[in-house]
């Protein structure tokens, strides 16, 4: 847990995600991109689009705004 916590507070002062995202759906957040990440390499007919469509799914999911 301690190495989550280092790349979450990481990717906050890289700028990569908001200060007041939750942790916990960080956490979840990522994990849905590593499986997104796995299906493509599993199923190489993966499309950019269908990429899209899942973070876009992701980000109305969690009600992330910026």
């Amino acid at each position: 847990m301690d190495a989550a916590y280092a790349d979450y507070y990481a990717a906050i002062d890289e700028g990569d995600i908001p200060d007041d995202l939750d942790m916990g759906i960080w956490l979840e957040l990522r994990e849905e991109s590593r499986v997104a990440a796995i299906m493509a390499d599993v199923a190489p007919d993966y499309t950019i689009a269908t990429h899209a469509g899942t973070i876009i799914a992701q980000v109305e999911h969690h009600a992330i705004t910026y």
